[in-house]
């Protein structure tokens, strides 16, 4: 994504006469938040985070986990000779991962179906993230 955005600001610099020698820069800023759900069964935990999990943008529903980012950009563009010069794009990506958290205890059976649900559902969050990074 960087390198698109990065490609997309030279190319309209080109257009408007810009200078395309700009330096980029991205910082990638990870935030973990989470929700507490509890139960003594799956179908408890699978009702909780139903009930608790974020919301998410335009639906009506919960979800299970959520990942949300924003790109930000500060450009440094300079009026040099009649033209403007884009000198530099730094970019700053906020990434927020929200996740469920078993928060009562659980019968051993229990505790090693969550790790392998919780672990998929880290898995498939972690994989947005990556999305978002490129």
């Amino acid at each position: 994504m960087r390198l698109t955005v990065l490609t997309c600001l030279v190319a309209i610099g080109g257009l408007c006469g810009f200078a395309p020698s700009a330096l980029a820069d991205t910082k990638v800023l990870v935030k973990t938040r989470t929700y507490d759900i509890s139960g003594t069964t799956g179908a408890a935990l699978i009702e909780a985070m139903d009930r608790n999990g974020p919301k998410r943008h335009g639906f009506m529903t919960h979800a299970i986990a959520l990942t949300a980012y924003t790109v930000n950009w500060d450009l440094d563009i300079r009026r040099e000779g009649g033209a403007c010069r884009l000198r530099q794009a730094n970019g700053t990506l906020d990434l927020t991962y929200t996740l469920p958290r078993l928060a009562s205890a659980a019968t051993p059976a229990l505790q090693k179906r969550w790790k392998r649900f919780f672990a998929g559902v880290r898995a498939h969050e972690l994989n947005h993230g990556r999305i978002a990074r490129t």
